[in-house]
């Protein structure tokens, strides 16, 4: 994101809104998640894949259906999910460059006008989270519409400017998507190394709520993260607040914890750089010294993180009660050797667009 920002924001650029850019809006057509079939004959994409599968630019379609053709997806389309359980999963959008997909129900198509390039178009969308945000609505299940994305803008430099960032902008996409996966494989895949469960190498906990009914618990300096804050692999203090009071009524974690998304949105995962507290739908793991480094967790847990989802219980809100997450396995190698991963790792992330 700050890449982002040093490029384009500011003055430099005009800021076009998004129906200025676009060619047409229009939505999926429903197809069932049970749809979705290994053999399937036609390529398709369910609005639920676009906030757990895909990032900014979709380069290989992973599901396939044999339902009979619908709304079916051109060339640069931009997709948006239109419900989630958090706002966090709404505040961003896929450019799909493939034609004959079909697009399920949920799903909200931005097909923009020929002369903007979709690839940027898709990435300078997904850094205008507090604008998108702004568009959610709903109570349980949070909702996003095509009128209120067409107000949101970005800005629009020329296109060598934007094939310029895309560069970048893939380049970091391939480290953080394959490069560390192919690295962790390398690393460790079948090597052997004993299989722990979390909670033979760190503190396993939940957070809590402090009361609303309790106003002098709220607006105060002290952070409460939730979900939606889990917005990249670490959080800072951007989150909302709460008071010493409200503070003392949750169990504080300290920095460098592995928060984890234990109910909705299973599967999303931050390190904390700030002592905080949390909400309780985050498992929270805090690793003994010099038994398993959190970043190293991190990543073990992401390489796993499509088997855990599966673990999850209940149907239209999934959830993964504290238990199950203790004792989860990964594969534990020597410290030293996960500290070698750690340290590439850590080098990445220094250039990586949106550190």
């Amino acid at each position: 994101m700050s890449q982002f920002i040093e490029m384009f924001e500011g003055e430099k650029y005009p800021r076009l809104s998004l129906d200025e850019i676009c060619k047409e809006w229009s939505k999926g057509q429903g197809f069932k998640k049970d749809d979705i079939c290994e053999d399937g004959e036609t390529q398709c994409i369910h609005y639920g894949e676009l906030f757990t599968k895909y990032g900014p630019v979709i380069n290989e379609v992973i599901s396939r259906t044999s339902v009979e053709k619908k709304k079916t997806s051109k060339k640069g389309d931009i997709l948006f999910p239109a419900s989630d359980v958090t706002p966090n999963g709404l505040a961003r959008c896929s450019m799909l460059p493939f034609d004959n997909v079909i697009l399920g129900g949920d799903i909200i198509i931005l097909r923009p006008k020929d002369k903007y390039n979709p690839a940027y178009l898709s990435y300078a969308i997904n850094q205008q989270t507090s604008q998108l945000l702004t568009r959610v609505n709903g109570g349980v299940v949070k909702h996003m519409s095509a009128k209120g994305l067409k107000t949101v803008e970005i800005p629009i430099p020329p296109m060598d400017k934007q094939g310029e960032y895309i560069q970048i902008a893939e380049q970091a996409d391939k480290s953080e998507f394959v490069g560390f996966k192919s690295q962790f494989i390398e690393m460790f895949g079948d090597k052997g190394y004993p299989l722990a469960m979390i909670k033979s190498f760190a503190d396993v906990s939940t957070g809590g709520t402090p009361s609303k009914a309790h106003p002098e618990y709220w607006n105060g300096n002290k952070p409460w993260v939730s979900a939606e804050d889990m917005k990249s692999k670490y959080v800072y203090d951007t989150c909302e607040k709460v008071t010493d009071a409200g503070f003392a009524t949750c169990k504080i974690i300290p920095m460098d914890t592995l928060m984890y998304v234990c109910r909705g949105s299973i599967g999303v995962m931050a390190i904390n750089k700030i002592e905080c507290a949390t909400n309780q739908s985050i498992c929270r793991a805090t690793c003994h010294d010099n038994v398993c480094n959190v970043e190293f967790l991190y990543h073990a847990l992401m390489y796993k993180r499509d088997n855990i989802k599966k673990m999850g219980t209940g149907t239209s809100f999934k959830s993964l009660n504290q238990t199950t997450f203790s004792e989860l396995e990964i594969e534990l190698p020597p410290y030293d050797e996960q500290m070698k991963f750690v340290e590439i790792a850590n080098q990445a992330d220094k250039s990586e667009y949106y550190n």
